[in-house]
């Protein structure tokens, strides 16, 4: 099941990649004729285009990455597969395209193998990272509708006014803040979920940290796995805590 999985994974890459080579390609030459055509050079302004419809791509391409690395760590949680002998199955697979392959098995969390991992955190462990996949996914897509926001206020204040052109620049980092803020919220929602799970399992805060840390974190911001590691290192863990003398003035 995993290496259909994997064979359906790559035949869709593979026909994305081939569509926007192809929409790329008429964009381009429909630009420039239609720049020669009507003698103005302004009309080369549609060639902004261009650069939202590859992070288009690129969303769609880390959707579809995201999709079969949920589908491998479901089977994971489930304890059917082992993560380091997929990946050497998968390599000697000769239908499968070496170099592909191995960048969508580089966006597997790098988690050990065998029974270190209790089965009650796999799931967790599995939201996490589906939540990071997800903020990575929609991240693009953000990206995307800022450039075409910014080119949009551009094209306007050409044409029209300035007004169009300062709002824009106003609109893009309150976006981009309150996109950050939301990632945050996200994630430290996931992080709560996850310590809970992991005090009731009574792991440490190193391994709790380790794992965390092996999540394929592809597309999110640095600060933003380091403010991650750092609110999860920092909540108190129950099953760390110094158990309370059992004297008379505690009863």
């Amino acid at each position: 099941m995993a290496i259909e999985a994997t064979r359906k994974a790559l035949t869709q890459r593979s026909a994305q990649y081939r569509w926007l080579v192809i929409y790329f390609s008429l964009g381009s030459m429909t630009c420039l004729t239609s720049t020669l055509l009507a003698d103005d050079w302004r009309v080369l302004l549609l060639l902004l285009w261009l650069p939202v419809l590859v992070l288009i791509f690129d969303a769609l391409d880390i959707r579809t990455i995201q999709r079969w690395r949920i589908d491998i760590i479901f089977f994971w949680v489930q304890g059917d597969l082992v993560l380091p002998m997929l990946a050497q199955t998968l390599r000697q697979v000769p239908a499968l395209p070496p170099q592909t392959l191995e960048g969508m098995l580089v966006s597997l969390p790098g988690w050990p193998s065998g029974s270190c991992i209790p089965m009650a955190v796999r799931e967790p462990l599995c939201r996490l990272q589906t939540q990071v996949a997800s903020i990575a996914v929609r991240r693009m897509w953000v990206r995307a509708a800022l450039w075409l926001l910014s080119w949009s206020s551009v094209c306007a204040a050409w044409v029209w006014h300035m007004a169009p052109l300062l709002g824009g620049l106003l609109a893009v980092p309150l976006i981009n803040g309150g996109w950050r803020l939301t990632e945050r919220r996200l994630l430290r929602r996931q992080v709560m979920a996850l310590v809970q799970v992991m005090d009731e399992a009574g792991v440490t805060r190193t391994n709790l940290v380790t794992w965390v840390e092996a999540v394929c974190w592809d597309g999110v911001l640095a600060s933003l796995k380091l403010s991650c590691l750092a609110d999860l290192a920092s909540r108190p863990i129950k099953s760390m805590s110094p158990a309370r003398p059992t004297t008379d003035q505690n009863r």
